[in-house]
């Protein structure tokens, strides 16, 4: 798989082929290495022992499977089995095995495959670089806060000196700069800026928070439009009342709109891929930090988000005062529960409670239509016990 590494020039680019699972075909490696570059330059990290090429009508086809929808439009009923199926000799299935194939083979053979084309436009032998080391562990890589601080330390190009420069760093600068007006920049310029995104974060926030483009929105026959201005809806509500405001990971994970967007995670990631928006794809990751998650999808609304991890060198303190604080309410509800544990429908099934069960309980219990009100004590132990904790601010 190719892995951009960045270097003081702009005409050179590594790729480092691993010997993990890989995702990129060797199509894919030349189009990542050349997009939005001027290369002159390969420099190549092999990995393992080179696979020779073999023909590719000798290339062993793989099995080929159908989703459900594609059985529904393409299919013929079988009432042997009661099913829609594909015969394997009709144009589609044939299709389908000549893709399968096509993308086993450009990943198994993906090195060779990529220098093939390289050839092809145009790369000469000379500008290919083969490093003796097979170890990233020998180099110096540059840290993301590091790079940061680096360009933050850059300066600002006027024209006739920015199209002259060979300082990346200075153009990156200047281009921050240029895009909010300004000849400084801070750390809050670079991550509203997001790679040169900004202008599309601010329509995206625009449509959040405009009636009319909501209806529009609607209106359309895409489903993917509809799924992803429903998306906006909840979390504009979400949101709303919490600006400003420190949003534990507790919250957000029980909260209704993130239970919706898991469960229909399938629907969900195909509409982030449709819009262009992978970055937005709920992950294996994003299961266990939601935060993370919501931080990027807002991030992409033009919210300045800062995600850190509470203080909980006093969460003793704080679970004592919330326990004397809410002691009445409390003491009636775990009473209740206990009634409810002989008939085998208590909270969680237990038996015993304590403080913190009382605030999940309130967390994963709508109270018409929203969450059950917290008091302060509780709120305060909701944001120590999570793991993370955001806080969403208006750049303006």
């Amino acid at each position: 798989m190719g892995t951009d590494y960045q270097e003081q020039q702009w005409d050179t680019t590594t790729l480092h082929f691993t010997n993990q699972t890989p995702k990129l075909g060797g199509t894919d490696i030349v189009q990542f290495a050349l997009r939005n570059r001027m290369v002159q330059t390969f420099k190549w990290f092999p990995s393992g022992k080179e696979k020779n090429l073999i023909p590719f009508n000798d290339f062993a086809v793989p099995q080929v499977l159908f989703s459900e929808t594609d059985r529904d439009d393409f299919g013929a009923w079988n009432p042997n089995s009661g099913t829609r199926v594909i015969d394997v000799d009709c144009p589609v299935a044939i299709t389908q095995q000549y893709v399968q194939k096509k993308k086993t083979y450009e990943l198994k053979h993906r090195k060779q495959i990529a220098w093939h084309q390289f050839k092809m436009l145009g790369l000469k032998d000379e500008n290919i670089y083969k490093s003796p080391h097979t170890d990233l562990s020998e180099f110096s890589w540059t840290s993301h806060t590091q790079h940061l601080e680096e360009l933050l330390s850059s300066k600002y190009l006027e024209t006739s000196k920015y199209f002259i420069s060979n300082d990346h760093l200075d153009k990156r600068y200047t281009d921050i700069c240029n895009a909010f007006g300004i000849k400084n920049i801070t750390k809050q310029h670079y991550y509203r800026y997001d790679n040169g995104n900004f202008e599309n974060n601010r329509l995206r926030r625009k449509q959040m928070f405009d009636d009319y483009i909501v209806r529009q929105e609607k209106s359309k026959a895409s489903i993917h439009n509809r799924r992803w201005n429903s998306y906006q809806h909840w979390i504009r509500k979400f949101i709303e009342e919490r600006m400003n405001k420190q949003i534990n990971q507790m919250e957000f994970q029980m909260s209704e709109v993130w239970q919706h967007l898991l469960k229909n995670k399938i629907a969900v990631n195909l509409v982030m891929d449709n819009l262009q928006l992978s970055e937005l794809r709920i992950t294996v990751d994003d299961k266990v930090k939601p935060l993370h998650w919501l931080k990027r999808y807002l991030t992409k609304h033009d919210f300045d988000c800062v995600l850190e991890a509470p203080d909980k060198s006093r969460l003793k303190e704080i679970r004592a005062a919330a326990r004397k604080e809410n002691r009445a309410e409390f003491e009636k509800w775990r009473g209740e529960q206990k009634e409810l544990f002989k008939e085998g429908s208590s909270f969680k099934g237990l038996q015993n409670y304590q403080i913190d069960h009382f605030l999940e309980f309130k967390l994963l219990n709508p109270w018409y239509g929203a969450y059950m009100p917290l008091s302060d004590s509780l709120s305060q132990l909701s944001i120590v016990k999570s793991a993370y904790i955001l806080t969403v601010k208006d750049y303006d």
